[in-house]
């Protein structure tokens, strides 16, 4: 979370006192890291890996942390898309 000039009420989150880029929010705000559509398998009666073709499993890609199971056709926004966007209606 990146918070100009006034820290939050929680206190949460890295005060900046001047205008940094949308890659230095990123990675101070912790977010330098993607998530990433990976096969999704089951084993079957035999212990045979099956894939299971209408969904992906959505891996953290920098620790291979599994975050759960969507349709193979999700879409997402990347966090540099979203901090332009926010960025441009300040």
């Amino acid at each position: 979370m990146e918070i100009l000039s006034n820290p939050s009420w929680k206190k949460q989150g890295t005060v900046i006192r001047e205008k940094i880029s949308t890659s230095e929010a990123i990675k101070k705000a912790g977010l330098d890291w993607s998530v990433v559509k990976q096969p999704l398998n089951r084993i079957n009666e035999q212990g045979e890996p099956v894939l299971i073709k209408d969904s992906v499993a959505l891996v953290r890609e920098d620790i291979d942390e599994f975050f759960g199971v969507a349709s193979k056709n999700i879409s997402h926004t990347s966090k540099r898309k979203n901090f332009q966007f926010s960025r441009s209606i300040y």
